[in-house]
């Protein structure tokens, strides 16, 4: 028998997943990832408005993470641009500390 999902993918705007959110998983991820560049990046700003965007839940920090960095969602993507990481009590990770810059 299967053990319950740990983690699970709420919304990615590239695979048009936008499931409800589940507050049953207390640990939630927010990722931003810019386009890959080259000729992708007219499409990518056409169809994804220049990024990709992913919102996970997990219920423990551990497995949120893990599930991020499995998918290649995680800070060390080169074309990472911001991470926030919430929990029960609020606030547990936020890179880079301040968005970036609008360009």
């Amino acid at each position: 028998m299967d053990a319950a999902p740990r983690a699970k993918l709420i919304y990615h705007n590239l695979d048009r997943v936008d499931h409800p959110d589940d507050p049953s998983f207390p640990f939630r991820a927010e990722v931003v990832l810019r386009s890959p560049g080259g000729l992708l990046e007219i499409a990518w700003a056409l169809l994804y408005d220049g990024q990709e965007r992913v919102v996970v839940r997990g219920m423990t920090l551990e497995e949120l993470e893990g599930y991020l960095k499995v998918n290649g969602w995680w800070v060390k993507s080169p074309r990472f641009v911001c991470l926030v990481i919430t929990g029960p009590e609020g606030v547990i990770k936020k890179i880079p500390e301040e968005p970036p810059a609008a360009d």
